[in-house]
């Protein structure tokens, strides 16, 4: 059996990875409970919702089971969040097992059709 060699940097980033993702857990648990989450500070001040706005509620009815509410806070945490965790699952195997650290061109294609539907996103749902 290959013996998996691991730098400190891992370490440290699956550390740090761990400490984001309790602290994500402990969020959703109190918005959950409370129903208050941390308010838009874009749609405060310019009265434009960012195209995060109604992450909070959708990763609560994500995690509640229920897709159609959450498509219904935020469109992109169905379809958008899920691309870009397979594809982090991706990057994270391929660099760990296979050391491949390369950017294909397929990747860069990938995040400017993610930034691109982001920003016709938050077009569609603030102007028309």
């Amino acid at each position: 059996m290959r013996k998996i060699y691991r730098p400190e940097h891992i370490r440290y980033l699956n550390t740090g990875s761990g400490i984001v993702l309790l602290g994500c857990a402990v969020y959703l648990a109190f918005a959950a409970k409370t129903g208050r989450g941390i308010p838009c500070i874009f749609y405060r001040f310019l009265g434009v919702k960012c195209p995060g706005c109604g992450m909070t509620r959708a990763a609560v009815s994500i995690a509640r089971g229920d897709l159609k509410a959450a498509a219904g806070y935020n469109i992109m945490s169905v379809t958008v969040m899920p691309a870009l965790f397979v594809y982090l699952v991706y990057r994270m195997i391929r660099e760990e097992w296979y050391d491949n650290k390369d950017v294909e061109v397929w990747e860069y294609v990938f995040f400017l059709l993610i930034f691109l539907t982001t920003v016709v996103y938050t077009v569609l749902r603030n102007f028309i």
